[in-house]
């Protein structure tokens, strides 16, 4: 019997996060001791730990402290790697994740992110890891910016490289795909991929490819000045507020994060009025451009309301913060029930759970 499976994505940002939650979850209620296990993670500084490692240990209660989790960091495989030393990083993660076997009834292995430096050597890697760790695996990947062709010849070519070197799949997903096109992929999907190979295909979700305020501070290294608690918020839009108050309101649409230089009372404040006005859409936070914090008045106005949505402070002017904004990729991250709570509700809906 396998005691384990491996989650393999096959090109960065994925979404890999909803199959961890839900396969966790199914798991968890088949036996009682479930692991977790990284193979590869990025380098983090001093008090900072790997997303996924955090958010499916503290959501799920595992019993495993943080560097059990995981084997090597990205800098390590580079370097060994480059100086042909690749079987100790194999022999480590093999040694790591016996470990854990002989602890665990089965264990849930994530694979790479194809994120950063060496992110051309995690494709192999993860073939070669379910091939040394005998354990069958999961594949996913994105459908965003893929023609039908492009993308279900990749998820057909990444099966047939599983199974030519001897591994088990037990599953593709397909992840991120418009709803209206879910039935096309599926089909295709059945007629491409190798009889007995279950399918999946997940709609995009806009609930999950919004970043937070959380994210959007900590991407920018953001003083935040009000509305801590509130930082989980969702933001659906953006924009800058750069015209006159009586104008840029009748752009305000509802979960927008306004961005505007700190100096800007009036719309800082005229945003923080529409929030609590029922005339007017919720916003999500207010970005403070230009290292600039409201005067001595502002901040004593502020802290008397009655709500406050989160207000960050970033180094930068508006147009480069804006241009970082947009670029941010959203993550689930532990203590954000809202994303969690739907990935869980859309791998039941769409993952076909009892087969698999």
């Amino acid at each position: 019997m396998n005691k384990g499976i491996y989650v393999a994505p096959i090109e960065a940002n994925s979404g890999k996060s909803i199959l961890s939650l839900g396969l966790m979850r199914l798991l968890l209620g088949k036996m009682a001791r479930v692991g977790y296990f990284r193979p590869i993670i990025d380098d983090y500084p001093d008090g900072k730990q790997d997303n996924h490692i955090a958010t499916i240990l503290s959501h799920f209660n595992i019993p495993l402290n943080y560097e059990e989790a995981y084997a090597c960091t990205r800098s390590q495989v580079v370097q060994k790697t480059s100086r042909n030393r690749e079987d100790e990083v194999l022999d480590t993660i093999i040694q790591k994740y016996k470990d854990l076997e002989s602890r665990f009834d089965f264990i849930l292995v994530e694979g790479t992110d194809f994120t950063g430096e060496g992110a051309i050597i995690e494709w192999d890697f993860n073939v070669l890891l379910a091939k040394n760790l005998g354990i069958p695996t999961v594949i996913l990947s994105t459908g965003v910016g893929k023609t039908l062709e492009e993308f279900v010849n990749s998820l057909a070519l990444a099966c047939d490289s599983f199974r030519d070197k001897g591994v088990e799949v037990l599953m593709v997903a397909a992840n991120k795909i418009q709803p209206e096109n879910r039935q096309l992929v599926l089909d295709q999907m059945h007629a491409d991929l190798p009889e007995g190979v279950l399918t999946a295909a997940i709609p995009l979700n806009p609930v999950l490819g919004n970043p937070s305020m959380r994210e959007i501070a900590d991407a920018l290294g953001g003083e935040v000045l009000f509305g801590a608690r509130h930082l989980d918020k969702q933001v659906a839009h953006f924009g800058v507020g750069a015209m006159q108050l009586r104008n840029y309101l009748t752009h305000l649409v509802e979960a927008t994060l306004v961005i505007t230089p700190g100096d800007r009372a009036d719309i800082i404040l005229g945003a923080l009025q529409a929030n609590l006005s029922t005339n007017y859409p919720s916003i999500s936070g207010i970005i403070l451009t230009g290292g600039l914090v409201p005067e001595e008045t502002i901040i004593r106005l502020i802290e008397g309301l009655s709500e406050v949505v989160p207000i960050v402070s970033v180094q930068g002017g508006t147009f480069s913060v804006t241009n970082r904004i947009g670029s941010i990729q959203p993550r689930i991250y532990a203590g954000n029930t809202l994303k969690i709570e739907q990935s869980l509700k859309d791998f039941s809906a769409y993952v076909p759970e009892d087969a698999l």
